[in-house]
């Protein structure tokens, strides 16, 4: 068992590390290079692939690569294959200035985001099939955990090291990162676990299932208690069932929205009415409408921030050791933090209320990078500043989560919590564009008020969704 958990920890880390190379890294890169504002708003496009990447999923779920997978079994080939590929992408990208053509290093990256986003939808469909049902809690914070430890290496640790050297020379110790990663997997999953049984027992026959836990919670009331399952239909060995499941899943994917969503809803409970019994269609579309909106909302002022927080530390003359330490450590230690004391209150809260509560204190220390702006550079005041944010930003997002996965209720579980999170995408990946306009027509001062003022819709909606449950 403790050699499962290790190769937890290890998918957690490099899921962790990719996101990052694309993320929060190419971000600080692309402030250091003094980037136009502008332009790092719109290149928060390239995480859109983490939004989507459930579309593809079918693909790698099912499909198998003919040489590598005799050699490595069916889940362990495709990491080999996507890890190769950001290996050689990677390097690509180590040898190109986004100052000299931001175009080809914009396309480069995006790349690597998309194959990053798939290892990382492979990584989950491989630890479902190797942790025991009973283990699954542990195992998930184990995964965390190395996630975490992952960003840090690629974020925090990144950041510091472009003190001694350059951003290019960074992304080529990247590259070689990725590849002793995959190597170490190779070795941990080969060598000392025998997962070619669990392979083996998976695809013994033409249609089999993995499962995916993403989350469980309880709290005082019936909304506190959720467990989301990810189920995928896969077509065997056979290509011709292969084919015939992508096409039946894009098929179910091509439908209207609201025929859609109605009907992955219908099954649907929330505090244990069935909604579809006492409203009809078009009133339960609205409703689950109103549902999407506040996931868009919600999580929108933290979007903005986090798009627009490393042009705004270097803009205030804060060096790259302050901000490997402070903005980014002491940021990831305040959102585990936050997270444990989220979940405490939750114990106390419900969801809904613990959404509000969250929502309005991380509204109000949003006001404190206006502060920081006003004040200038105070190595203090970045400290408290950065607490207070990440602190509250995690409480908001451990509710955000219990929230999601509280409404995925019935067969069709899997399908709303894709949906609800590819709402989570687009809110981190599209409406950002827009925070380098903002910052440079209106200053960063009104910049911080606006991520302050834009929590209030979203509350709003939070009000309106709690009067429909409350009826």
């Amino acid at each position: 068992m403790s050699r499962s958990l290790s190769i937890i920890w290890l998918f957690g880390l490099i899921s962790g590390f990719n996101i990052m190379i694309t993320g929060n890294t190419l971000n600080y890169w692309l402030a250091k290079e003094n980037i136009a504002l502008q332009t790092i708003g719109l290149l928060s496009l390239i995480t859109l692939p983490y939004s989507i990447n459930f579309l593809f999923a079918p693909i790698f779920d099912s499909l198998r690569i003919k040489y590598l997978d005799k050699i490595f079994g069916h889940r362990l080939s495709w990491i080999c294959l996507t890890s190769i590929a950001l290996v050689f992408f990677v390097y690509i990208l180590s040898f190109l200035n986004p100052f000299d053509n931001l175009l080809l290093f914009a396309s480069i990256s995006l790349i690597i985001s998309f194959f990053s986003s798939m290892q990382d939808t492979i990584l989950s469909a491989f630890r479902t099939e190797i942790v025991n049902k009973e283990s699954l809690g542990f195992a998930s914070g184990i995964y965390i955990f190395g996630y975490r430890f992952g960003m840090l290496i690629a974020n925090s640790g990144a950041i510091y090291l472009s003190i001694y050297l350059t951003f290019n020379e960074i992304y080529k110790i990247f590259a070689i990162l990725i590849f002793v990663y995959l190597i170490l997997l190779i070795v941990g999953v080969k060598y000392f676990n025998s997962f070619n049984v669990i392979e083996e027992k998976t695809y013994s026959s033409h249609t089999s299932s993995s499962h995916l836990h993403l989350s469980l919670y309880h709290s005082n009331t019936s909304l506190c208690h959720s467990r989301t399952s990810l189920c995928h239909s896969r077509g065997g060995g056979n290509p011709v069932n292969n084919i015939n499941f992508i096409k039946r899943y894009y098929n179910h994917l091509g439908k209207s929205l609201s025929s859609y969503i109605l009907k992955i809803f219908l099954d649907s409970r929330l505090r244990g009415n069935d909604i579809g019994k006492s409203e009809n269609d078009l009133s339960l579309l609205s409703f689950i409408v109103l549902i999407l909106i506040f996931l868009i909302l919600y999580r929108l002022p933290d979007n903005f921030i986090n798009v627009m927080i490393n042009p705004f530390l270097l803009h205030l003359n804060y060096d790259a050791f302050e901000i490997a330490s402070v903005g980014k450590f002491w940021g990831v230690m305040g959102a585990i933090v936050g997270g444990l004391i989220g979940g405490f209150i939750m114990k106390k809260k419900n969801i809904l209320d613990s959404i509000l509560l969250f929502g309005i204190i991380h509204a109000l220390a949003h006001i404190l990078f206006i502060i920081l702006k006003i004040y200038g550079k105070n190595s203090t005041l970045l400290f408290i500043t950065i607490g207070a944010e990440s602190i509250t930003g995690g409480m908001t997002m451990t509710a955000y989560i219990a929230f999601i996965s509280s409404l995925c209720q019935g067969k069709f579980r899997a399908t709303q919590y894709s949906f609800f999170s590819s709402m989570m995408g687009i809110s981190r990946s599209i409406f950002p564009i827009i925070s380098g306009y903002i910052v440079v027509n209106f200053g960063w001062q009104n910049f911080f008020l606006f991520t302050t003022i834009i929590t209030i819709p979203s509350l709003l909606v939070l009000l309106k969704i709690k009067n429909k449950l409350q009826q």
